[in-house]
């Protein structure tokens, strides 16, 4: 005599978003920029001409952390024209408030980076997406802060240098002064932490759970 047996065969699939791992390399992208953007000195360049025969000659650059060259305007004795003197910009309050924001951005960066590896990893921490998505929020506040105080308050300063030093006027000039790629970079961290932020604030957490598939399958066996 023939019966059929049921065998039933259990199998767990995880169902992982793609936008959800691209949030964590954008995430991760941020903070290398961010790492990049604050090490950099090139954060603003400033040239000067003697005349419109001669070429522009690098007089003066700035980051967070260095500041070389002539801030008045005076180009360097000849000979000298790579040959920049260094120091500090740390006397500068606004330069201070630029670095602390920067800082606290990459905090934040790394924190929104962590908790988003976190959610995708372990599946209990698969809510923290939100969480991460708010950190990263808060970190592109931060560094559009930074951003922003930095060349404003350049500006006003630059401004008031010139207008004490009305012999430097010919040789400087607004037009002189121009944002280097440390300064782009900043940008290109808080465009990185944006787009991370939306993908883990907008997606569904709902579909990144286990699903369990069950497969029921027959056999034919011969009973005696």
């Amino acid at each position: 005599m023939e019966s059929a047996e049921v065998v039933t065969t259990t199998t767990t699939v995880v169902l992982q978003r793609p936008l959800k791992f691209i949030g964590i390399v954008a995430a991760f992208l941020s903070s290398v920029l961010i790492v990049v953007c604050m090490v950099s000195d090139v954060w603003v360049l400033g040239y000067t001409r003697v005349d419109v025969r001669t070429e522009d000659t690098l007089n003066f650059y700035q980051g967070l952390w260095t500041l070389c060259g002539d801030y008045v305007g005076t180009p360097p004795p000849p000979g000298t024209d790579n040959i920049l003197a260094c120091g500090t910009p740390q006397g500068q309050a606004w330069v201070q408030a630029s670095a602390a924001f920067v800082l606290v951005n990459l905090a934040l960066s790394l924190a929104g980076l962590v908790l988003g590896v976190l959610a995708f990893c372990v599946e209990k921490h698969s809510r923290k997406y939100r969480l991460a998505g708010i950190v990263l929020m808060l970190a592109v506040v931060s560094g559009l802060v930074s951003l922003v105080v930095f060349p404003v308050l350049f500006h006003v300063d630059l401004t008031a240098v010139l207008s004490q030093t009305p012999s430097g006027a010919g040789l400087w000039d607004r037009g002189n002064w121009e944002f280097g790629w440390g300064y782009g970079v900043g940008w290109g961290a808080v465009f990185f932490d944006f787009g991370a932020a939306l993908i883990f604030l907008c997606g569904k957490d709902r579909d990144e759970i286990k699903q369990t598939v069950e497969y029921i399958m027959s056999a034919e066996n011969d009973d005696l």
